[in-house]
């Protein structure tokens, strides 16, 4: 575990040819810009791993900076040849993402499994 600032941890696992990451937040200092990019991709590169879940169930609210963080990642990872996918995405910030006009960049899967593996939930349109 990787404390990043106050209230916020990033949790690192393996899964088969993937990196999950798993972003936490306690409740405390919610407002506070968390730079979890960098080390998301510093871990990568460690782990020598091309495909990453980051894996958002416990984040109450992402904010513009968070977003921002997302893309950041999101460009190395793919500017790479790399994958990188997201789950765990309660309704309001799936609706931050759609609202970003992200939505189809970081469709959220049901879980780890389900990223890693591609299976997005049917829904209706």
């Amino acid at each position: 575990m990787t404390q990043l600032a106050t209230g916020w941890n990033l949790e690192f696992d393996r899964g088969p040819e993937w990196l999950i990451v798993r972003l936490a937040h306690d409740g405390s200092t919610l407002g506070q810009d968390v730079s979890f990019a960098e080390a998301a991709w510093n871990a990568m590169q460690q782990h020598f791993a091309q495909r990453i879940v980051l894996d958002l169930h416990e984040v109450p609210l992402i904010h513009s900076y968070l977003v921002g963080q997302l893309v950041l990642l999101h460009k190395r990872v793919t500017s790479g040849g790399g994958i990188m996918r997201v789950c765990g995405l309660t309704p309001t910030n799936e609706s931050v993402l759609h609202t970003a006009r992200l939505h189809d960049r970081f469709p959220n899967y049901d879980s780890c499994e389900a990223a890693m593996h591609g299976h997005l939930p049917n829904k209706p349109r």
